[in-house]
């Protein structure tokens, strides 16, 4: 039985959740990556309204600037929360992009790389993670294959305690304890 929609905007943000989150989640949840931002807002809009099945979507900001991630925030949600007849939503902020997840390990990513990188370099991997990644490992599948193939159990583990995979795994697993869809 399906008790959780897990959105993303983009294929290769799907692919990216699905190589971190455990199988034990992954199981009960349908997932479905739109062909980008406003086509996942209405997926993830219409699942709540017509299936009454909850959801969470998972929203790159492109922006770390606090106002706009917080205004982005508030209109995604004033959307869901009218699409919503008590379904319970969760909605996922990542800042600035959901590969912020993978640089949760600069050894690991300095080691795949083959390059120590300075503090002002991080802090712009962190701020442009997919330009960063790209930059060094080729293209999006490239580097989530290149990542995932080289992460060991402890290293993924690390992952999976970033905030963002850490608040869709508290959500998803309340919402498969809790929710019974009327």
């Amino acid at each position: 039985m399906i008790q959780a929609y897990i959105i993303t905007e983009f294929n290769s943000d799907l692919d990216i959740i699905k190589k971190i989150l455990s199988n034990k989640l992954l199981e009960n949840t349908k997932h479905f990556a739109g062909s980008g931002q406003y086509a996942a807002h209405s997926m993830a809009t219409t699942i709540l309204g017509s299936d009454r099945i909850p959801v969470v979507l998972i929203v790159n900001t492109r922006a770390d600037d606090k106002d706009i991630v917080v205004e982005k925030f508030n209109d995604i949600n004033f959307l869901m929360r009218q699409s919503s007849p008590g379904v319970p939503y969760k909605i996922i902020m990542a800042v600035p992009e959901i590969e912020v997840v993978l640089l949760q390990n600069r050894d690991l990513i300095e080691k795949l790389i083959g390059q120590h990188f300075t503090d002002l370099e991080w802090e712009f991997a962190c701020c442009h993670p997919k330009r960063f990644l790209s930059r060094f490992l080729g293209d999006k599948s490239q580097y989530i294959q290149t990542i995932f193939e080289n992460m060991n159990a402890e290293e993924l583990s690390q992952v999976r305690q970033h905030p963002i995979i850490a608040d869709i795994t508290n959500f998803l697993s309340n919402v498969s304890a809790t929710y019974i869809k009327a």
